[in-house]
């Protein structure tokens, strides 16, 4: 049994909404796996960090990319994007949908057949040691019941968005929402203008005849604020995303944030980037986010920091990206950057700016540190001891 010891933390962001901030400076790692969460833990160890005093969270994930074949991006004619995103602390992906494989299939069984490969590859492979969940398989007219109960045996556990494929109305997509919730298949749902070509264009009216789980990039632009609103009240179950794409409207982020307030919702929040869309890839994009929603929308960094990471593992029904007993060690460690005026990774949040991550932890095992971190310099460093 392999041990790992971090101690010496000096702020603990759980990533869990039901606690965003714990009273523990150490974390006791055990075969990958988070052992125990204290103060000054004592134990035998392989390996030993001291944090200098730094923040910990969880490893973030991306709630939003449409990957594509291994560690391929069409869209940007790149190779190993992914390993960008993992230096700089996104340690998990959900895939949205496999749209820019060339001449991807649109047809019931090419979708399936689309999903299932992409499944199985990401299976196996870790594109810079971030965990990818891949095979979200695009809703289009002809898929059944059946389809749905296969692909929940196979593992996959949600669908790409609705407005990707032809399965844009209540009348065939909205049984496929129905289908997913019984076999425990999220099912996604693009909201506002068409992205991409060959998309559809989502109305709140259509989308609440659809009854998706996953309101994807909401405040990202074509809704009204009046119908953001609507969405969020009339669906009081979906979650709602806000992606880097498009650069999220302050206006929209604004309402969204103030209604999730007084909802006391903001457990259904979710960050992610929409890439690698013609917008672009954005390996800091989630971090972003976080910044804007704190600096701009008045959101608290710990509330933000659940947003990027342990809200989306819940959805999923993720045993990572939160730092509980149990739960896979994929942390983060890190700090405001060199030369910055914060005193703390929650000050640099307030002011928008990307922290900087020291040390990448998937599986307890590091897959960045120091200079093969994929942000600004960190103000302090890990020291192993």
């Amino acid at each position: 049994m392999s041990k790992t010891l971090i101690k010496n933390i000096g702020t603990l962001l759980s990533g869990d909404i039901e606690c965003p901030v714990l009273d523990a400076d150490s974390i006791l790692i055990e075969d990958g796996r988070i052992a125990e969460i204290g103060k000054g833990i004592q134990a035998e160890c392989d390996t030993v960090y001291d944090a200098n005093g730094m923040t910990v969270t969880p490893g973030l994930i991306d709630c939003h990319v449409h990957v594509s074949i291994s560690e391929w991006g069409p869209r940007q004619s790149t190779m190993h994007w992914i390993d960008a995103y993992a230096a700089s602390g996104i340690t998990g992906i959900i895939s949205a949908g496999e749209t820019h494989v060339p001449s991807r299939p649109t047809d019931a069984a090419g979708v399936k057949a689309l999903a299932t490969v992409s499944h199985k590859i990401y299976e196996k492979l870790r594109p810079g040691g971030a965990k990818v969940y891949g095979g979200a398989i695009i809703p289009v007219i002809g898929l059944t019941e059946q389809d749905f109960q296969d692909l929940h045996e196979m593992g996959i556990m949600h669908t790409g968005e609705f407005g990707l494929g032809n399965a844009i109305n209540p009348e065939d997509g909205g049984k496929m929402s129905e289908w997913g919730r019984k076999y425990g298949v999220r099912t996604m749902c693009h909201t506002g203008v068409s992205f991409l070509a060959g998309s559809k264009s989502m109305t709140a009216e259509r989308i609440l005849g659809l009854k998706p789980d996953v309101l994807c990039h909401i405040s990202g632009g074509g809704l009204s604020v009046e119908d953001v609103q609507k969405l969020v009240e009339q669906l009081p179950e979906a979650m709602v995303e806000v992606c880097a794409v498009n650069k999220p409207g302050t206006k929209f982020s604004q309402a969204l944030m103030k209604l999730l307030r007084e909802r006391n919702e903001f457990c259904r929040l979710m960050l992610g980037t929409d890439s690698p869309s013609g917008y672009g890839i954005f390996p800091h994009g989630v971090w972003e986010v976080m910044g804007m929603l704190c600096a701009m929308c008045g959101l608290e960094p710990e509330i933000a920091v659940c947003a990027g990471s342990g809200n989306t593992a819940n959805c999923y029904g993720l045993k990572s990206n939160m730092i509980r007993v149990g739960y896979a060690a994929d942390l983060n460690v890190c700090d405001a950057p060199k030369g910055s005026q914060c005193g703390s990774v929650c000050e640099c949040l307030r002011e928008g700016t990307v922290p900087g991550v020291d040390l990448v932890m998937v599986d307890g095992k590091v897959i960045a540190s120091g200079k093969t971190a994929n942000t600004a310099p960190a103000r302090r460093s890990v020291r192993k001891v």
